[in-house]
This record gives structure tokens, sequence and C-alpha cells, in this order.
């Protein structure tokens, strides 16, 4: 999405429904003042980067579980409303200061304003940045990094693996941690499921001289977006889908 695709079709849109609901929310509510809208807007941009940490300390903590990247899903897609949340509170202050007759203004009715307006603009920066137009798999860029390097690890044990059982590779990812004894090789790889992906390994050849293993993701597009595999070669191939003999390598 370019700039001015993004500011027409997305940004405009948001700014103008918030303006709308915000008026909306003032004339409902006008006796709350503008700070009280104001704090509310606060922890809402709060909550939108609280979630993002919360939900990675959660992931880094992964022992394979696929059902922990769906909640964390779930706490990202919630975290993703809290910055228009914030404009939409934001907003409402602004105009109840606005209403607010000046001879009527205090000092405490110009700070809500400052503060009204900088959640309004902090809200903004953050649906530019971090909202809308990012990538899949933008908040978690770890996990492919990560799925690299476990195939890598997978590689290295199956090496020795080999050295001691005549050339042949390992069964399973089970064997390989068992035989091998490799930090590398955790339990949550061995079981086939670690840092938001999951392991295929196959073993293949007359003499169990060829193994391919497969990294899929988890939630395509969360926790991560690109496929992996890694064969007897060494060599890492990367792909939207599984990767075949043809796929760019890293």
């Amino acid at each position: 999405m370019g700039l001015l695709e993004y500011l027409f079709f997305y940004l405009f849109p948001v700014l103008a429904a918030s303006i709308g609901i915000g008026w909306v929310l003032s004339k409902l509510a006008p006796k709350v003042r503008a700070m009280f809208w104001g704090l509310g807007g606060l922890g809402f941009c709060a909550f939108f980067r609280l979630g993002l940490h919360i939900s990675s300390w959660i992931l880094s903590q992964d022992d394979g579980s696929e059902k922990v990247w769906h909640t964390s899903e779930k706490i990202v897609n919630a975290a993703l409303l809290s910055p228009l949340l914030a404009i939409t509170l934001g907003f409402a202050g602004v105009l109840v200061f606005l209403r607010t007759r000046a001879s009527n203004r205090g000092r405490w009715d110009h700070i809500s304003f400052v503060l009204c307006f900088s959640v309004v603009l902090v809200a903004i920066v953050e649906i530019f940045f971090n909202v809308s137009g990012g990538e899949p798999g933008k908040y978690f860029p770890w996990t492919e990094a990560q799925t690299v390097h476990s195939l890598r690890s997978v590689y290295s044990a199956n090496l020795i693996y080999a050295a001691h059982h005549q050339q042949m590779f390992a069964p399973s990812l089970g064997d390989l941690r068992l035989d091998t004894h490799s930090a590398e090789i955790t339990p949550a790889l061995a079981n086939g499921k670690t840092h938001g992906y999951r392991f295929s390994y196959e073993l293949s050849g007359m003499a169990a001289n060829r193994f391919r293993v497969v990294a899929e993701p988890l939630v395509p597009g969360f926790s991560g977006v690109r496929y992996f595999s890694l064969d007897q070669s060494g060599i890492t191939r990367f792909d939207n889908k599984v990767p075949t003999d043809t796929s760019p390598t890293l």
C-alpha cells in the first residue's frame, strides 16, 4: 500500500470516524471533563504497547504450544484496536474543551486539552508505524531467525549422529535428541513445535542417508510468514509455502 492510498483509504477514514464517535461521546456525556477522556485515551495507548510486550514475553517462553500462539494472536488483535479507541477518547476530550466557555476554562482545562491532543498525536503515530500497512509477522520477527537456527542445529546434530551410526541419519527428531544429547535440540523442538513453527522431519534413502526438515508457521501470518526447509546438504531454503528444490536459499 502506497502512502497516498494509505492516507485516503485508511488513515483519513479512521480519523473521520474517530472524530464522529468522539463528538457523539462528548454529547452523550457532556459532564465528563476532558481530563478523564484524555486519561482514558492515554490508558489505551499504554495498553497497545503493553499488549505487544506481554505477548512477546509469553511467546519467548514458548514450549511449542499452538494454543499459546492462538491466544497471543487474540491479545495482539485486541491491542491493535487500542490506538483507535485512544484517538476517539482524545477527540472527545478536545471537543469537551472547545465547548467549554473561555471564561470558564481553568488551568486544569488547558492541561486536559494538551493531554487529549497529545494522546491523539501519539495514537496516530502508533497507527501509522505499527498498525496499518504493516507486513504480517512484523511483531515477532525473531521467530523466523530462531527457526532457521533450529534447522541448522538439526543439521549439525545429525552430522554427529551419522558419524556414530555408519553415516545413517537419525530416524526422528526425538531420536536425534536422545542420542546426541545436543542442548540445541530442545524438548519442544524434538516434539516438533517451537518458536511458533511446526517441524516435520523425514528420513529417506536406502541407507538412511538423506533427510529433510520442513518448518511451517503454527499461525501463518502471525507466528511467522515464511516457510523453511533444510536437507542433508545443509542448504536452507525458504518460500511463502512449503519450499521446493527450486526455492531461494538463505
